[in-house]
């Protein structure tokens, strides 16, 4: 997967809970007073029904921003839609952007991460740590 798809996309709109019988068409409509739109995308499963969510790609971040602004909780055909910029909801997707984005020179090793986090630990002492601490420095003051 490459770093650009791995991105959000900033002109891309993710919306959800359209209703049963709304075709890209409709969705096209409702849109295009908002921006120019690039491509509407209704995924359906095997059978063609409408798996009630949508992506619309506007020409510009404002387009899709003001797009958001206004469709958000939208009522149609008594249902309200939730809209937002669309980015990744496949764990799959966001693993194998995680794998790519990160160089194997920076993934630490077991033992690196073991000894960074314990050399964190020894800097900054919890409160655990200061109490024991204190009780020490009591107990030796009283002798």
């Amino acid at each position: 997967m490459s770093k650009n798809q791995c991105q959000k996309d900033p002109f891309k709109i993710y919306v959800r809970n359209l209703p049963d019988d709304w075709n890209e068409n409709n969705l096209l409509t409702l849109c295009l007073p908002y921006g120019n739109i690039v491509n509407v995308e209704i995924p359906r499963d095997e059978d063609g029904h409408s798996l009630h969510h949508a992506y619309v790609t506007f020409e510009s971040e404002d387009e899709a921003s003001y797009a958001i602004f206004r469709l958000d909780k939208m009522v149609l055909s008594g249902r309200e839609i939730r809209v937002k910029s669309s980015k990744l909801s496949q764990p799959h997707q966001i693993k194998s952007c995680k794998q790519s984005q990160q160089p194997p020179s920076e993934t630490p090793n077991k033992s690196q991460q073991t000894s960074a986090e314990s050399s964190n630990l020894s800097r900054q002492p919890n409160d655990a740590s200061r109490k024991i601490r204190h009780e020490k420095a009591v107990r030796k003051h009283r002798r």
